[in-house]
């Protein structure tokens, strides 16, 4: 028996009543490794309605541990200082930080490996894709199929945000395709990634 799974990882600005950016560790949320976004993670789940109940729920807590006037944005890109630039970068020592990203185009000098695009830093909406055989073996997925229908559905999304093409990351259960940004209307978007990956072979 084949099994397939979708999780999600989707980044967030949290803000203060004055729309300002503020560092997630204040409130012991949880948080990328670069430190300016607030990181909700889902288990992968074999089924669109439980990946569904899953996100929700902790969308629910993460706005439960903070203030009432602050706010979780989905905004795809904030423009931010030099000075919070290198802040974060000396903080969370973003020198030790590998880039592991890929890109199925050739030529691709670009990643949203650091969140930072210029003076933009960037959010994004992350699909986890893996397939397991009955005795719980990882099945190599067609990586560069899956990235270019995501691509090819999504585009406007991810062009409108300025975001990458093609981009994807490996992980020990598969791969996370990177090219979206987090307004990316997620029903849709997870609706779709378990139909690509249902699928393909």
């Amino acid at each position: 028996m084949i099994v397939n799974k979708i999780g999600i990882e989707k980044e967030l600005w949290l803000l203060d009543e004055r729309g300002n950016l503020v560092e997630p560790r204040t409130f012991y949320l949880p948080f990328d490794e670069f430190g300016f976004l607030v990181e909700l993670r889902t288990e992968p789940h074999r089924s669109l309605q439980d990946l569904e109940i899953d996100y929700n729920i902790r969308l629910n807590r993460l706005r439960e541990q903070i203030p009432k006037s602050y706010s979780l944005s989905n905004i795809p890109r904030m423009c931010l200082s030099r000075g919070d630039i290198n802040q974060y970068a000396l903080c969370y020592h973003w020198e030790r930080l590998k880039d592991t990203t890929a890109n199925i185009y050739a030529g691709t000098m670009r990643s949203h490996a650091t969140g930072i695009d210029g003076n933009y830093g960037t959010a994004g909406l992350h699909i986890h894709f893996s397939r397991y055989a009955y005795d719980n073996i990882r099945i190599q997925l067609p990586i560069v199929d899956i990235v270019k229908k995501m691509d090819e559905k999504f585009y406007k999304y991810i062009h409108d945000a300025n975001r990458i093409l093609g981009e994807f990351e490996i992980k020990p259960y598969g791969f996370e395709y990177r090219s979206l940004p987090t307004n990316a209307p997620i029903d849709e978007v997870v609706g779709y990634a378990y139909f690509v990956l249902n699928e393909v072979e």
